[in-house]
């Protein structure tokens, strides 16, 4: 009799699914496993794959350079675009004035590099650790930084008569990014960061214009904004500003809807036509004086957030065309404080310390008071208010 047909072989196992990633933390190790560190023939190998297409790779003596704390330009390697390097370990090394456009570096060791004058337009740095780099006129124009490390990091740009802002992270991904402790100083000119996820906390950011930021998910706790507007930024409301300082800075057409600001100290900042709907800024009484015009007048450093406890100051503010409504400045300190043609519906002022603070419409009168319909405004006090 004929044999029985073997049995169905089992179906076969899912892909193991990746682990989770931090926000903010970068790359888990798992999805960097596959990538090993690269020594100097797995380099010479993926050079010679591009020479094949046209792409030169350098002297010889750049395999040697390419190694931790090398100095790479001085080593005879002023290009290495568009070369696949990932997994390549280059820490401390100094890659001042090389040529990084297009260059793949994912999984890359990068920790205490320098990159001052470094070109890495549409640049891969996926899960690479860049802790403490350090850089200086560089342009990271449509990089993907995505769960990179730039904890500590210093990115500056300058400002040249000639050529204006030297620097840029225009349409740069910092998704997942951790910039905890970092500094960004003199983007004048960036458009379309992408931050969404991104962790800042502690970070400086000083002097700075970003058009269009995305800042959903962003944590920027106890962060400092100093001298620095963001123009059509979008928020979520997963987006913490807790204990954010603000001086100097200028808000204009963002979305900062349902934004948590618990601890957030604002002086001599600019709101226009930007919507605070459903924002938190609660909740105890500041025992702070915001009196004073100048910025020496609040401490340095953030208060450190205790949830439940925290509580907002707002001096030296003008928002102009702005919407509050529903948002919470129970037990804020308010002094100086200008709402101009803003709607005000359901806000919370409770036991908030109001001095200086302003309420203006265009057209003044009993029906102006509707931009603040609901507004609770129990066991406030309004000093000059």
């Amino acid at each position: 009799s004929p044999s029985p047909p073997p049995p169905p072989s089992p179906p076969p196992s899912p892909p193991e699914q990746p682990r989770g990633m931090s926000i903010g933390s970068g790359l888990s190790t798992h999805h960097c496993s596959g990538i090993r560190l690269l020594d100097a023939d797995a380099i010479h190998a993926a050079a010679a794959r591009r020479q094949a297409l046209g792409i030169a790779f350098g002297k010889a003596a750049c395999m040697q350079a390419l190694r931790p704390g090398s100095k790479v330009l001085a080593a005879g390697c002023p290009s290495l675009a568009h070369l696949d390097l990932r997994g390549a370990n280059l820490s401390h090394a100094t890659l001042d004035g090389v040529d990084l456009t297009g260059t793949m570096l994912d999984c890359a060791q990068l920790e205490g590099a320098t990159l001052h004058n470094t070109h890495a337009e549409g640049a891969s740095f996926t899960g690479a650790n860049m802790a403490g780099v350090r850089a200086t006129d560089f342009t990271f124009e449509r990089a993907d930084l995505t769960f990179v490390d730039l904890s500590r990091a210093e990115l500056r740009a300058s400002v040249n008569p000639t050529v204006a802002v030297i620097g840029h992270l225009s349409r740069a991904n910092l998704t997942g990014a951790s910039l905890a402790d970092a500094t960004l100083e003199g983007f004048e000119d960036s458009q379309d960061v992408v931050l969404d996820f991104a962790n800042l906390h502690r970070a400086l950011l000083s002097k700075c214009v970003l058009t269009r930021p995305s800042l959903r998910g962003t944590r920027l706790v106890a962060s400092r904004l100093d001298h620095t507007e963001l123009i059509g930024a979008v928020a979520s409301p997963t987006t913490l500003l807790a204990g954010t300082m603000m001086t100097d800075v200028g808000l204009a057409s963002c979305n900062f809807e349902g934004v948590e600001l618990s601890g957030a100290r604002m002086l001599r900042v600019s709101i226009s036509d930007t919507s605070l709907r459903g924002a938190t800024f609660d909740t105890a009484p500041l025992d702070l004086d915001l009196t004073a015009t100048e910025a020496t007048s609040l401490p340095r450093t953030p208060p450190r957030i205790d949830r439940g406890e925290a509580t907002a100051a707002l001096g030296h503010v003008e928002a102009i065309r702005c919407r509050f409504d529903h948002a919470r400045l129970s037990g804020a300190a308010l002094s100086t404080v200008s709402f101009v043609d803003s709607s005000l519906e359901g806000a919370s002022f409770s036991q908030a310390l109001l001095s200086l603070v302003e309420f203006l419409w265009e057209h003044p009168g009993p029906s102006s008071l509707s931009g603040a319909s609901g507004a609770d405004f129990s066991y406030g006090r309004f000093e000059e208010s």
